[in-house]
């Protein structure tokens, strides 16, 4: 599916997210090129384990209370409930330095 629109000129000085679902698909950084998420979250959990300080409640362990453990998978026990702010960033976009090392989401810059 392509989709075409034009950003107004008032967004543009703005972060820009498209969202599928609670799902981040696409984010045009202010003065950046839009990244298109070319690999999904594998729900480890690790940016739920390892929050901002502040962030989100967090456990004795620093954890985010919501986060649950069901099989292999964590889940955020707030399912669609959940703040807008766990939707959106992931370790790559906040610039966490061991993104890459533990996060397997990936984006590509759109031509």
């Amino acid at each position: 599916m392509k989709l075409t629109i034009e950003i107004p000129d008032w967004a543009q000085e703005r972060h820009i997210y498209i969202m599928a679902g609670m799902e981040l698909l696409a984010c045009l950084p202010y003065q950046g090129k839009l990244q298109v998420k070319t690999v999904r979250c594998n729900n480890c959990g690790w940016c739920c384990e390892n929050p901002p300080k502040g962030a989100v409640p967090q456990g004795p362990d620093g954890a985010c209370i919501y986060l649950e453990t069901i099989g292999t998978a964590k889940e955020c026990s707030l399912g669609l409930a959940r703040p807008w702010h766990c939707c959106w960033p992931d370790p790559h976009l906040t610039g966490h330095p061991e993104a890459d090392k533990h996060c397997c989401i990936r984006y590509e810059a759109a031509e």
